[in-house]
């Protein structure tokens, strides 16, 4: 009836649309226009409105839900449509959009959702939306709309007890990236933002290098004050005036290794909210004796004895458990072999006390640093002690007894002097050759120590693995067919160090090995999954971008029929734009057949991806819509069928990049 003009009895004009209608309908569909069409205004009377704020297409598809119930939100109507819907109260359709906008919560677009759920006073979108921003603020923050905030917005977000950091320096981070990326406005409030920070948590190096280091601190005489006299604190060890954050995260205590006949590999963890017991991934070597701690986030296995069929030594490991991946990962082993070790935390640093090697007992005692991944010995004990046990004691000093050897009698065990280097490893190069003469066995027992010690060797002795690199990328290739999970586990993090410390050329064995990753990428291990993400991440990372470009547009990577792998490939071109940078991928002539690749890739996975390629696929074309060469270089380099296939796409994409800046 209405498409006919049917018994209407009004006319609504939006801009240059006429809509006829009914007034009853509209008056059962919305308030606005119940209290419109029956409150005594003068539109009672009128045939017709002249309606202003709205858009003619959300009117039309607002119009067609009042008459047939019926709505198709989108990601390029639902703004407008949830801008008309609040205008004139019609719930149900608020409701659909606020669902849809809930759904597409990501760290891209969060704070915006954040901001258009308020200016909509739509409360429990904006609700979940802060909710989502304090759970993944280290993702949000590495965002183009993070560094769009007000200072007044930027306060409010860091002086949230529940934002979900491992540690405090990542809020300070932060905010000097907001500061950084306008400086001369910005620099003027960086006093006011540094107090929402609780600097209080920041450890006294930290605090040293900045005051050191940090270009903008030298500018702003007041905040560096302010960060000297929190040092200042920090080293006499008086208690912080502002508490911890409390991040929504579960308190759990973990238990690992043991002995059961021969060396346990088990780590469980224990839910103090739920009262539940959880298996988590495995060591990556059995062991006994090992210490156990928690530091920025993570749990730490150190030392302890490997007590199994074939095999039977102490051990220098420290390996790192992430409990958000469940995955191990090895950290730089110990100076020495440490079992039944004392362990414990102070000041963002790990120390490892005493233990043994074999028949010695140690009084010595080293201090690890996370965020450097070193090594440093520290002042020794008097006494050499086995079975140690370590605690902090009023943040001065961790303090250990050994009750069969002390009798009671508590000792200081650390103090402030950090000044001995560590240990390299002992004969590496005979290290390396009994290293690959393990490799070679088919014995995960051997081949597990070798790895490590071929990773160890990668870090400290790089130079030693030059020649052996074609064998090594083999053997590696080799193990990720093997069917013991902690066997692959292994052999990506070794990938992954690999990376890091060898210069890599473009050798058939290393493109046979990203293949392998890619395939092991999509294994239904957890851990696995994970550590070939990160090896992957470690290749874009400290490779060439165009090696990397070259080997993610093979037919072993966006060419692949899997679509996982096609996902992971997706999310790894959006970190290489984030490396390269946007200025010198699209402006550099240079990075022509680079910039063309990743155009391609990018644009076919936007056309026929799953969610998750696709989601990716837009962040990178978002994070490149904003350069002014972009269009020029895109429609020149991808073939028209392609973007006529995404058009749609890019037009939104457009959209709410340019309303997001």
């Amino acid at each position: 009836m209405r498409s006919h003009h049917m018994l209407t009895d009004v006319i609504l004009e939006v801009g240059t649309e006429l809509f006829h209608a009914h007034k009853v309908i509209l008056a059962a569909a919305s308030p606005y226009f119940k209290a419109m069409f029956t409150g005594g205004l003068k539109e009672c009377e009128m045939t017709r409105v002249k309606l202003q704020g709205v858009c003619p297409t959300a009117m039309a598809r607002l119009m067609y839900f009042m008459y047939t119930g019926q709505i198709r939100v989108t990601e390029i109507t639902v703004c407008s449509l949830l801008s008309a819907a609040t205008m004139f109260q019609v719930t149900n359709v608020i409701d659909a959009c606020c669902v849809f906008l809930e759904r597409q919560l990501d760290p891209t677009n969060a704070i915006g959702i954040a901001h258009f759920a308020e200016q909509h006073s739509c409360q429990d979108l904006y609700h979940k939306a802060n909710q989502f921003i304090v759970q993944h603020f280290n993702q949000i923050c590495q965002e183009e709309e993070f560094l769009q905030l007000s200072a007044i917005q930027l306060v409010s977000l860091v002086r949230k007890d529940e934002l979900n950091v491992q540690e405090e320096r990542e809020v300070y981070n932060a905010v000097l990236k907001w500061v950084k990326y306008n400086e001369e406005a910005r620099r003027p409030k960086m006093e006011h933002i540094l107090h929402a920070v609780r600097c209080q948590y920041l450890t006294p190096n930290f605090l040293r290098e900045q005051m050191k280091n940090c270009d903008v601190l030298k500018k702003v005489p007041a905040c560096r004050e302010y960060l000297a006299q929190i040092f200042k604190d920090l080293t006499l060890h008086k208690k912080p005036v502002v508490k911890e954050r409390t991040p929504n995260t579960p308190r759990v205590i973990y238990i690992a290794g043991g002995f059961l006949k021969h060396s346990l590999d088990v780590l469980e963890g224990y839910n103090a909210d739920d009262k539940t017991w959880t298996q988590h991934a495995k060591l990556i070597v059995p062991r006994s004796g090992l210490g156990g701690a928690f530091l920025k986030g993570m749990f730490y296995a150190v030392g302890g004895r490997n007590n199994s069929p074939g095999s039977r030594y102490d051990s220098d490991w420290v390996d790192r458990y992430n409990p958000v991946m469940d995955q191990w990962r090895p950290c730089s082993p110990m100076s020495v072999p440490r079992n039944r070790v004392g362990v414990a935390v102070m000041d963002g640093l790990l120390y490892a006390v005493g233990g043994s090697a074999g028949a010695e007992y140690h009084n010595s005692v080293e201090c690890y640093d996370p965020d450097q991944d070193t090594w440093t010995s520290v002042k020794p004990m008097h006494i050499k002690r086995l079975g140690v046990g370590v605690a902090v004691v009023n943040s001065k000093y961790p303090k250990g007894i050994n009750p069969a050897t002390s009798h009671g009698d508590y000792t200081a065990v650390l103090e402030d002097d950090y000044t001995a280097a560590p240990e390299e490893l002992a004969n590496p190069h005979e290290t390396l050759k009994f290293a690959l003469q393990d490799l070679k066995q088919d014995r995960w027992q051997s081949n597990v120590p070798a790895l490590i010690k071929l990773m160890h060797i990668s870090r400290i002795h790089p130079e030693l693995l030059d020649s052996n690199m074609p064998r090594i990328y083999r053997t590696l290739c080799s193990l990720l067919k093997n069917t013991r999970p902690h066997v692959v586990k292994t052999v990506c993090q070794v990938a992954m160090e690999l990376y890091k410390t060898v210069q890599c050329t473009q050798r058939p064995e290393f493109d046979e090995l990203a293949s392998a990753l890619f395939l092991k990428s999509t294994h239904t291990n957890k851990g696995i999954r994970n550590d070939a993400q990160r090896a992957l991440d470690s290749m874009i990372t400290h490779l060439s971008p165009a090696t990397c470009i070259r080997i993610l547009a093979s037919e072993h990577g966006a060419g692949h029929k899997n679509p996982l792998i096609r996902a992971t490939v997706s999310r790894l071109l959006y970190n290489i734009i984030n490396i390269i940078g946007v200025e010198c991928l699209l402006s550099s002539a240079s990075m022509k057949d680079t910039r063309r690749k990743i155009f391609t890739m990018t644009s076919k996975f936007l056309l026929d991806g799953n969610n998750e390629t696709r989601n990716d696929a837009k962040k990178t074309l978002k994070a490149m819509m904003g350069h002014q060469d972009f269009d020029a270089l895109f429609y020149q380099d991808v073939d028209w069928k392609i973007i006529s296939g995404i058009e749609k796409q890019l037009v939104f994409l457009k959209y709410s990049q340019t309303h997001s800046m």
